[in-house]
């Protein structure tokens, strides 16, 4: 027999406030919802004329940028900045993006590389 309504837990979005001086106070870093998984897996795909290697290269070379514009949000609930302006940002604060980014990995769970199976 299923559990009455009532009796079901609720999901909790997990996320952390962290003060960022490089960007000016603090920020919410939150974990990947499923939708962004799902579109940063289809971004990993091969594109045309692409090899399979070719892409997986591309995708390790953007993949904290790429991630960290889905992970690092304001008060609103709204990304931070776009993956272009992580890029910049990474050049100049390479420690604090590494940071910000390994906290939101650690509140997605799952693993990727199973994903991609599938």
């Amino acid at each position: 027999m299923a559990i009455a309504r009532d009796k079901a837990a609720t999901p909790a979005l997990r996320q952390e406030e962290t003060q960022v001086d490089a960007i000016g106070g603090t920020v919410i870093v939150r974990g990947l919802m499923l939708a962004d998984r799902l579109a940063l897996w289809d971004e990993e795909q091969p594109r045309d004329g692409e090899t399979p290697e070719d892409a997986t290269r591309r995708n390790k070379a953007t993949i904290v940028e790429r991630q960290l514009a889905r992970m690092v949000v304001l008060d609103d609930g709204q990304p931070l900045w776009s993956v272009e302006q992580w890029k910049a940002f990474g050049q100049q604060h390479a420690t604090e993006a590494f940071r910000l980014y390994n906290l939101g990995n650690s509140f997605s769970g799952g693993d990727t590389k199973a994903i991609e199976k599938n």
